[in-house]
């Protein structure tokens, strides 16, 4: 895939772009499009949340193409300017994934960073195993996985830090029950 079209079509045919407008989708991919190398293609790409911590908790959504080469992440901002990064295969150690109750959360943990994504659940994994296999492939050794399934006492942990978060409840009642659901 080499065009803004093309990633955009390749998402909604798999419903890895869920949420999204057309024309939100086609910015989004279009900044990728524009900073792919003359021999360059995307080999995969996705529509997720960055910086994922919970549903009312992240950096917003971006779109994410993986060449054999390198990640990229793009994000047009509402109001001018865009997001954009890149993070070499080679820097990537590893990939993590969890499975809540809505959501899934994969992480990937690089030499300096760790790049969260948040997605549907129902394709979170595949999104993820698709991952795994790209850096199986091009970086040539493989991958260990990790699949959590959160258990009710954490998904309600997450509610309570959601409150915390939205200012509904204090940081003193989230510690409490923080340690009532860890046991201590």
């Amino acid at each position: 895939m080499r065009t803004a079209q093309e990633m955009l079509s390749f998402c909604t045919e798999r419903k890895y772009s869920s949420g999204i407008s057309q024309s939100f989708g086609i910015k989004n991919f279009a900044i990728i499009e524009k900073a792919l190398k003359p021999d360059e293609t995307v080999i995969f790409c996705f529509v997720g949340l960055h910086n994922y911590v919970s549903t009312g908790e992240h950096g917003g959504t971006c779109s994410f193409a993986f060449t054999k080469d390198r990640l990229m992440l793009a994000k047009k901002k509402v109001f001018g300017g865009e997001i954009f990064n890149t993070i070499p295969l080679a820097e990537v150690n590893n990939i993590s994934y969890e499975s809540g109750m809505i959501f899934g959360n994969f992480k990937l943990t690089c030499t300096t960073s760790t790049l969260s994504i948040g997605m549907d659940k129902l394709v979170a994994e595949p999104v993820y195993q698709e991952l795994q296999n790209i850096l199986q492939e091009y970086k040539g050794k493989p991958k260990t996985q990790h699949v959590v399934q959160h258990n009710a006492s954490i998904d309600e942990l997450k509610k309570y830090h959601e409150l915390l978060y939205a200012g509904i409840i204090t940081q003193e009642e989230f510690d409490s029950k923080k340690k009532q659901f860890l046991g201590q």
